[in-house]
């Protein structure tokens, strides 16, 4: 018989305590004006002049190539102190080379499991080599590296013309490839 009066009063207590403890609605008030200041942002990393590529010698399947964009931010910073910390790039082992991009929303695909907007990438045979220090292992999938300073999982693999003069070392997603351009250098 307990059981059920204890059942009974969860049930109850479920059902009925939304309406007992809750707090009438307040109009939504609009932030005052002076509470917003702009913040300062570090500039965005310049695009390096790379040397020409002979159109004969690219097969490029994205309509163009991305310009870097970086838009001001504005946020209320009455009683917010601004900290930006800083991520030490590991020094160990580097790679440098041609980068390609994939998974922009509406014009290409994505990994499964991995949307658009992360920081993922797919590496190429000579990136996993020099990862692994032999050509095929797997230790390289689920790493993270650095491409150009920002923090990348490489999440896949790619052929990326292997051995060809149009050789990229790594396909990276949309959103990181704006940031740093078609020349990387891949630290880990």
């Amino acid at each position: 018989m307990t059981k059920r009066i204890v059942a009974a009063a969860v049930v109850l207590l479920v059902f009925f305590s939304p309406v007992a403890f809750s707090v009438s609605p307040r109009p939504i008030e609009p932030v005052p004006q002076e509470l917003f200041r702009p913040v300062p942002v570090l500039p965005a990393p310049t695009l390096r002049e790379s040397q020409p590529i002979p159109t004969s010698a690219v097969a490029w399947s994205h309509p163009e190539p991305p310009t870097p964009t970086k838009p001001p931010i504005v946020v209320p910073t009455a009683g917010l102190k601004v900290v930006v910390v800083a991520e030490p790039v590991p020094r160990g082992r580097a790679l440098s080379g041609r980068a390609s991009w994939y998974c922009r929303p509406g014009v290409s695909i994505c990994a499964k499991g991995f949307p658009a907007g992360g920081s993922y990438a797919a590496a190429d045979p000579a990136l996993r080599a020099a990862i692994c220090g032999v050509q095929s292992c797997t230790s390289w999938r689920g790493r993270t590296v650095y491409v150009d300073g920002i923090r990348v999982k490489l999440i896949d693999w790619c052929q990326c013309y292997w051995k060809q003069p149009h050789e990229k070392i790594i396909d990276l997603y949309y959103n990181v490839f704006r940031q740093v351009g078609g020349d990387v250098t891949i630290t880990w």
